[in-house]
């Protein structure tokens, strides 16, 4: 992986040799508060500790994108541009590193298909993104959430071409006792807008490593049905 820092001080996101080369770009964003030292590869810190780098890192995904032919990205939520002119790229903002990333990355990809994995908070962050970027809604594949906790607010519902997208080309793997894959319908799915399934695990730290081989069967599905079209 190499970084990818369009000359600033900080990496923007580390990204595979093929990225710009790749008919399907997987982009991973993980959850990283601002006052998080979570660096970016990182499910958990402590699971890597008590369980180790294949359970609490990004290590499995990247392996299995890699035998998909996928060029990968994964995307710095602690990114900050201290060099620019604007303010605004000058502090760390998750949600506003990803529409920069889009900006300067995934807006110019040359890949067919884009698709994300977003792992909890950075659900909400992509979900806010997409509110107001038309664009990304035409040309991201799918989007697998991993646990997220993001909600549909009753405003966001009336925008017909953010809920189609969720509804189509979104799903989130949640805690749940239910077997891998099979849908969860509780008090809360209503809120989230796009089919849920069972992560198989009721621990939020390991929603990502248990859930793996059906995120994959999911975004392989999205990129036929897309190739077919």
């Amino acid at each position: 992986m190499k970084e990818i820092s369009l000359g600033t001080p900080q990496p923007l996101s580390y990204a595979s040799e093929n990225y710009e080369t790749c008919e399907t770009l997987l982009v991973i964003i993980q959850a990283s508060g601002v006052l998080s030292t979570l660096k970016p590869g990182i499910w958990s810190r402590s699971l890597c500790i008590s369980d180790g780098l294949f359970v609490g890192s990004m290590l499995p995904y990247l392996k299995r994108a890699q035998e998909e032919g996928y060029g990968i990205i994964i995307a710095n939520p602690k990114y900050s541009n201290e060099s620019s002119e604007d303010k605004s790229q000058q502090t760390v903002n998750p949600e506003k590193n990803m529409a920069y990333l889009w900006e300067k990355v995934l807006s110019k990809s040359k890949a067919k298909n884009i698709v994300i994995i977003a792992h909890s908070l950075a659900g909400d962050w992509i979900k806010n993104f997409l509110e107001n970027t038309d664009e990304a809604l035409e040309r991201i594949t799918a989007i697998a959430f991993i646990d997220s906790r993001h909600v549909i607010s009753p405003e966001e519902k009336k925008n017909a071409r953010l809920m189609e997208f969720f509804q189509t080309k979104a799903r989130n793997w949640v805690k749940s006792s239910t077997p891998l894959g099979t849908e969860v319908v509780d008090l809360y799915t209503p809120y989230i807008g796009c089919p849920c399934v069972s992560s198989g695990q009721l621990q939020h730290a390991y929603a990502p490593s248990a859930s793996m081989e059906n995120v994959f069967k999911f975004i392989r599905e999205r990129c036929q049905q897309i190739n077919k079209e």
